[in-house]
Formats: structure tokens, C-alpha cells, sequence
């Protein structure tokens, strides 16, 4: 009889099926690869089909208790699900690691994992710090903090310069959550890094705290400034089926300004529905050129240089 046919093994499980077999594939298959000794005894593979099937090349170590199914080559989602498995129950990636998941950055270092006790595990870095339920999800299948909290951990190792690269880049992949970044903010007020991820999300917000009617009366008096031509005000416009009403229009020069501030643009469908009407402008041969309050502070001198040339491309192709 072959020594796989024996009816029990040292865990006292019995011999593994073909269904058993098949079952332990399509866990793999959901895990990038990889599964946990864990997960195998509850397959009814015991230490010494685990250790047959190591022998025979079948199952290759990632970790103790962490093996690839199959064969050692693991992309970077299976290593990092090697990694959060090796830290057991309730272990999910964080921090660097958890930014890379979420492409918001590069990173090569120790795979990032936050588990109770730290558990030493070789090539992880086990992070012991308290997560609240809505804090982690599910990636991919891979357990992982939040993008939310992710950023709020990020704040903890990061310098300020690359917190604020990896915020704008939340912003621009439209990341959200709830709770939002300025929940947890709140929830963990004296948590490390908070003085640099208060200033970088002040930061992202300036000129968008301003009131539309304001922002209006500020863009009127920097055209005056600058010597630049009075658009229409407030025009309404047909396109595709759909009324437009355009902050600013320059007609001739087919050019359009949109005033953005907070109380319109705060979210992720005004983010979309934004950028739906500047492609319906562009379809129409207009373009849109959007202003903050902090473009025209910050950066105005930029601004007239751009405000003039689109005028100009503009006044030259009609």
C-alpha cells in the first residue's frame, strides 16, 4: 500500500482526498499561491502529508507554517499574502507594504504586517499597534489596512514631502473610504505622524475652503491685475443633451475657466462629474482650464502665463 493510503497521520487526520487535493488547489489559487499549515490540516492534511508533499516538491516553505503551492515563484501579491499569513489569525498588511498594495508608493523593504504579539517571522516586520474594524478590508483577497488608514500609518514613517505625494496620489486615484482620513484623523489625534498629516491635508485643502462667491470676486480682481480680457460670466450652454452653466467663458477664444472650491468639489462624484463636463467641452472644441484660490495666490504668476497662451491658441485657431 503506498504510504500516502494510510488511513491517519501523526495529527490523527485522515489521508487527504482527491477532493481534498482539489480543495487545498482552489485555496491557493484564491491566495496568490500560497496556504497555511493551518489551512492544510483543515484541508486533512496532517504533518506527514505536509511533509510528503515537501519531500516531493509539491509544497515549498515560504515562512514556518507558510508554504506556495506548487512551485516557489510568488508574485508580489503571494509574498505579501505569505507574509500575513505567517503572522496568523487576524494579521493584516499595514504601513509601507499596505502603500505599495495600494499603489500609492514604492517599497522593497521587510513586508509590513500588523499582528498581535509580534511574531517574529523572517523577512516580516511585525507592527503591534490597535486596529478598529473599519480600518481593514480585503484586497484582492489579501487582508490589508484601509487607504485611509494606511495614510494615517504612513504618517508614522514618512517624511513630509512623501506623505504629501502619497495623499495627492490617493486624491488623484479617487481612494476613498469611510471612515475618511479626516475621521481617523480625529479618532487617533495623538498618534505619531499626526503633526505632518494635519499640515499636508491643511495643505491639500488650501483654496478650496473658499466660497464659490468669493473665489468669483478674487478671479475678477486677478484678471484686472494682470491685464488679462473680461470673460462672459455665468453662461449657460447646450452640449450632448446637457446644460453647462461655465464660470467663465471666453468665446472667441473658445477657452473656459472652471472657479473650484470646496463647497462644490468636495467629493469623489463632483471629481467625476467634473471631469465628464470638461470632456463634453473638449468634444466641443472648448477647453477648461480649472482655478483655485490657491493657484491665484500661490502660484499667479503661472497662471496669467497659462491664462495667456490658451487665449492666444485659442484666438489663433479661430
Amino acid at each position: 500500500m503506498p504510504a500516502d493510503s494510510s488511513p491517519e497521520d501523526a495529527y490523527g487526520a485522515k489521508t487527504p482526498s482527491r477532493r481534498n487535493e482539489r480543495g487545498i488547489s482552489e485555496l491557493a489559487a484564491r491566495q496568490h499561491g500560497v496556504v497555511s499549515a493551518r489551512q492544510l490540516v483543515a484541508q486533512g492534511f496532517g504533518r506527514r502529508a505536509i511533509g510528503r508533499r515537501l519531500d516531493a516538491g509539491r509544497l515549498h516553505a515560504m515562512h514556518s507554517g507558510v508554504f506556495a503551492v506548487g512551485h516557489p515563484l510568488l508574485s508580489a501579491r503571494g509574498r505579501w499574502m505569505a507574509a500575513v499569513l505567517a503572522c496568523g489569525p487576524g494579521a493584516v498588511l499595514c504601513r509601507r507594504s499596505a502603500g505599495m498594495l495600494w499603489d500609492l508608493r514604492a517599497y522593497s523593504g521587510l513586508h509590513e504586517v500588523a499582528a498581535l504579539g509580534r511574531r517574529r517571522r523572517a523577512g516580516v516586520r511585525a507592527c503591534e499597534f490597535a486596529l478598529w474594524p473599519d480600518e481593514t478590508t480585503i484586497e484582492d483577497g489579501i487582508p490589508v489596512t484601509t487607504v485611509a488608514r494606511t495614510l494615517l500609518d504612513l504618517a508614522a514613517v514618512l517624511d513630509r514631502h512623501r506623505l504629501g505625494h502619497v495623499v495627492a496620489t490617493a486624491e488623484k486615484r479617487l481612494l476613498a473610504d469611510s471612515p475618511s482620513l479626516g475621521d481617523l484623523i480625529e479618532r487617533h489625534r495623538g498618534a505619531r505622524g499626526m503633526a505632518a498629516l494635519r499640515a499636508v491635508v491643511a495643505d491639500r485643502r488650501l483654496g478650496l475652503d473658499v466660497p464659490a462667491s468669493e473665489l468669483e470676486v478674487e478671479f475678477g480682481a486677478f484678471l484686472v491685475e494682470r491685464g488679462l480680457p473680461a470673460p462672459e460670466r455665468n453662461v449657460w450652454m447646450r452640449l450632448g443633451g446637457t446644460d453647462y452653466e461655465l464660470d467663465c467663458l471666453w468665446r472667441r477664444e473658445r477657452l473656459v475657466v472652471e472657479l473650484d472650491s470646496r463647497a462644490h468639489h468636495s467629493d469623489a462624484l463632483a471629481f467625476e462629474r467634473d471631469r465628464a463636463r470638461d470632456a463634453a467641452l473638449l468634444a466641443a472644441g472648448l477647453r477648461t482650464v480649472r482655478v483655485t484660490a490657491r493657484r491665484i495666490r500661490a502660484d499667479g504668476d503661472l497662471l496669467e502665463r497659462q491664462l495667456w497662451a490658451a487665449l492666444a491658441t485659442g484666438s489663433t485657431a479661430s
